[in-house]
């Protein structure tokens, strides 16, 4: 059986869920009220911007920074994005997913080990020529808000 002669349901398809284009689990219960959030927020900034248009982000933040990186790339064309060096791993495989094939660089900025937060000469000292972005974590991953 073909993929468009497949019915859209059966009872043995798993879990006894339709089929669609949504990747599956699409809980539209759950995705409402977050899309209820990011229109009311796009909706304020529009009002509080002066701004015909605004718009927020459709994706969590780990994939919101992988895309964030990835367009730093393109606008720029430079190549070495800088992270902190206590960044979570899962948020760092996803940069590297998104970048992959594009001949980005990676370098770590230190954290200061007393304080928690970022080292700010450490960092200074990085960027370079070559910097497309610098990735900031605010809090960090071990929860401190760097106010700097």
């Amino acid at each position: 059986m073909t993929a468009s002669s497949r019915p859209l349901w059966t009872p043995s398809s798993p879990g006894g869920e339709f089929l669609t284009s949504y990747t599956p689990p699409y809980q539209p219960e759950v995705s409402q009220g977050t899309l209820q959030a990011l229109f009311e927020y796009q909706s304020l900034m529009s009002q509080l911007m002066a701004m015909d248009v605004t718009n927020s982000s459709m994706y969590d933040g780990f994939t919101a920074l992988g895309e964030a990186v990835r367009m730093a790339f393109r606008i720029n064309g430079r190549h070495q994005v800088l992270l902190p060096e206590n960044i979570y791993t899962r948020k760092l495989g996803v940069i590297r997913n998104y970048t992959i094939g594009l001949g980005m660089k990676e370098a770590f900025y230190r954290v200061d080990r007393s304080t928690g937060s970022l080292d700010i000469e450490d960092l200074k000292g990085k960027v370079g020529s070559d910097t497309c972005a610098v990735v900031v974590e605010n809090p960090n991953s071990f929860g401190i808000l760097d106010l700097r």
